[in-house]
């Protein structure tokens, strides 16, 4: 039902489009670069990446790790389970080894030890007897943990990017952009890209190039992965690692030609494809596969990496969908009152690897706040995702003396507690959104770069807008607002859940789209319609030539039809507060409002409701676009103001649980009458025909 509920759409720059160059002084102005930054901005190369030795603690770093390498001692790299925390260990490990300095490494449990350098893993370390122990993508809050290995003689050097504590561990040496008193001039690496830094280093110690283009594939995937921003040394790190991706690790190459055989690949390709595949094997707690694949320098080790690799995601896919599936059964035993608000669900046995995924689809297929829980060593993690302009993280805090911790942000949170405070938890969660649902019902917002004229969705808009690459979080593609286009043809393709799209421009062009998980919009739009587009302009290759496409993130009626349903919505707010049909059709600003209601229709209107609304859920929508999937065939037209006289209806027949809401959504679903109510007694029916507003 997601398809019937609008957005709204928020547009950056409101200046109007003119030429080319208006989009790239724009995307230009929104790097906020020096001039002297400007400079080297769509050439970059490693020469651009600062020092590694403007981390403050990085000559102590090298220094105790050539100490090391002298005296053969022995160096355990302890990692993460994430992309990140894989590739970073994979960086410095392939290093390493290249230099004869002898070490290993170690991955978390996800659903044993759990994240980080903690106690433990502390005890499994000191039995190994590293001389030295770097963590990356971890340890900054590992102030015991750290202070116990360096008690039984184990050196440590902390390489992480997370925030610090105001109580930081006691290690030889600590880099981190994010350390208060850090003189690093840029926060926002990954925790590969702090690995990258430190590699550097000992290259410069050791006479190495610091630039080899080896290092940065293995960076690029893991701040990609990390959703890390995409400005700065970050940019520099994720180009130079697709430039250089064919000199990275043969089975990172392989990898990606088994899933793109012409061995194309950029920022968004190496997030969604590549990098949430190594993260599949952290999610189901099997890491091997992933650094594996990284570290190999067999062939035939490395496809064998990616048969596993696959399998494991395949795995992963399927225990998605058998958790989606019994989170609904969950949800639907669960009174109205517990899921009015805010969802929460999962059981101890859930998989912990698994929640946030799960999590994040019911929010957005049910339209509201949710809170899914998994069993992780006796206690409930939880993972929270809101909806509209909900704030979940201080619905959390709300209750803070309920939870054993809690972080995040307003849209994505996670919290863990007890067993025994989760019912007390959940009451007092939704109390809070009971208090704050309004800030639920807002639309959510849609941010658009720019509003782009039909002569200039071209090829060469689409060189103006790749320059700017790698696009990815920070640095996000653009999005566009096309106005008017008209659809010539669309329909379902894959498994009917990706909608094809082709469009004509005012100019008499025509331009391809495509829309992924949107295959809905086939009940809403038929070719003719005018609709507004909001797309990004996309290079597509098929059967050996490249064209423009479209890919469509929403499609809306054209500003007269949305007009038109303005002034019906106007008329209806006014004919609730008392205003009489005669009396409304005499106001110029409702002339093009139909008032009218065919008393045959009704049962119709009731038919084609309940085929939209199969099961006895909430279901969200805006009245205009319920009034188009009503209305595919041209006879079977029903119009925004009937609609929503209908709906009253229905609602006072006891058919409908129906809620107005203050974004102008309604909230609705059906109910269960014991007797067939009639629809003619009803005060919306009486008032109507009374008023001649129902007609035969």
């Amino acid at each position: 039902m997601r398809y019937l509920i609008r957005k709204n759409w928020k547009v950056e720059h409101e200046e109007k489009i003119m030429q080319k160059e208006d989009v790239r002084r724009l995307l230009l102005a929104r790097q906020e670069l020096s001039a002297e930054e400007k400079v080297g901005f769509f050439e970059p190369g490693a020469e651009d990446l600062p020092s590694p030795f403007l981390f403050q603690e990085m000559e102590l770093a090298c220094e105790v790790i050539l100490q090391t390498l002298n005296n053969k001692g022995k160096v355990l790299i302890y990692g993460d389970y994430d992309c990140d925390g894989i590739s970073s260990t994979a960086l410095l490990l392939r290093f390493f080894r290249r230099i004869g300095l002898e070490a290993d490494y170690a991955l978390p449990s996800r659903l044993g030890a759990g994240y980080g350098l903690n106690m433990n893993v502390v005890e499994e370390i000191i039995q190994k007897a590293p001389d030295l122990v770097i963590t990356v993508d971890n340890g900054s809050s590992a102030v015991e943990e750290v202070a116990m290995l360096m008690k039984h003689g184990i050196a440590v050097i902390i390489t992480d990017h997370h925030q610090v504590p105001a109580k930081e561990p006691r290690a030889l040496a600590f880099l981190n952009p994010c350390r208060p008193s850090e003189s690093y001039p840029f926060d926002g690496l990954a925790g590969v890209g702090v690995a990258l830094q430190l590699v550097r280093g000992l290259c410069i110690k050791l006479g190495l190039d610091e630039n080899d283009e080896r290092f940065f594939s293995l960076a690029a995937l893991g701040t990609v992965a990390d959703s890390m921003p995409l400005v700065k040394d970050n940019r520099t790190i994720v180009a130079l690692g697709l430039q250089y991706f064919s000199e990275g690790p043969l089975g990172l190459r392989l990898l990606l030609e088994s899933l793109r055989p012409d061995g194309k690949v950029d920022a968004e390709f190496l997030a969604y494809s590549i990098a949430s595949r190594i993260n599949a094997t952290g999610r189901l707690d099997d890491m091997e596969p992933a650094i594996l694949l990284l570290l190999t320098e067999s062939e035939a080790e490395a496809k064998a990496e990616i048969k596993n690799i696959e399998e494991l995601n395949k795995e992963r896919q399927i225990l998605e969908a058998a958790l989606m599936e019994e989170a609904e059964e969950q949800l639907a035993a669960q009174s109205e009152a517990e899921k009015e608000n805010i969802l929460i669900l999962g059981e101890a046995d859930w998989h912990p690897g698994l929640i946030g995924i799960i999590s994040a689809r019911i929010a957005e297929k049910h339209a509201l706040p949710t809170i899914c829980f998994a069993g992780v060593d006796g206690e409930l993690r939880g993972s929270c995702r809101s909806v509209g302009q909900f704030d979940i993280l201080s619905a959390l805090l709300s209750a803070k003396d309920l939870t054993l911790t809690v972080g995040g942000h307003r849209y994505a949170a996670g919290v863990t507690l007890t067993e025994e405070n989760r019912e007390a938890f959940a009451k007092k969660i939704r109390a809070y959104a009971a208090l704050h649902k309004a800030e639920i019902d807002e639309l959510e917002e849609e941010r658009i770069f720019a509003a782009l004229p039909h002569r200039l969705v071209t090829e060469e808009m689409l060189e103006v807008i790749s320059a700017f690459e790698p696009f990815g979080s920070g640095n996000e593609r653009p999005k566009f607002l096309i106005e008017d286009l008209q659809i010539k043809n669309i329909r379902r393709v894959g498994d009917g859940s990706h909608l094809s799209l082709r469009f004509q421009a005012e100019d008499g062009r025509e331009i391809q789209g495509i829309a992924f998980r949107l295959g809905d919009l086939a009940t809403l739009y038929r070719e003719g319609d005018l609709v507004d587009v909001l797309a990004e302009l996309h290079l597509h290759s098929y059967q050996n030539r490249s064209f423009l496409q479209l890919q469509v993130y929403e499609l809306r009626p054209y500003a007269e039809e949305r007009l038109r349903y303005n002034q019906a919505l106007a008329a209806g707010k006014a004919w609730r507060k008392g205003v009489s049909l005669q009396e409304l059709k005499t106001k110029e600003e409702f002339l093009s409002v139909d008032f009218t209601i065919e008393r045959s229709r009704m049962g119709l209107f009731w038919l084609k409701l309940e085929e939209l609304l199969p099961k006895a859920d909430y279901h969200f929508l805006d009245i205009g676009l319920l009034s188009r999937a009503l209305s595919v065939k041209e006879k079977d037209v029903f119009s925004p103001f009937a609609c929503a006289r209908m709906l009253d209806i229905l609602h006072e027949a006891k058919l409908l649980d129906l809620h107005i809401l203050a974004s102008g959504l309604v909230k609705l679903r059906r109910a269960y009458h014991k007797e067939r109510p009639i629809l003619s007694e009803q005060k919306t029916w009486q008032r109507l025909e009374k008023e001649g507003g129902i007609v035969s």
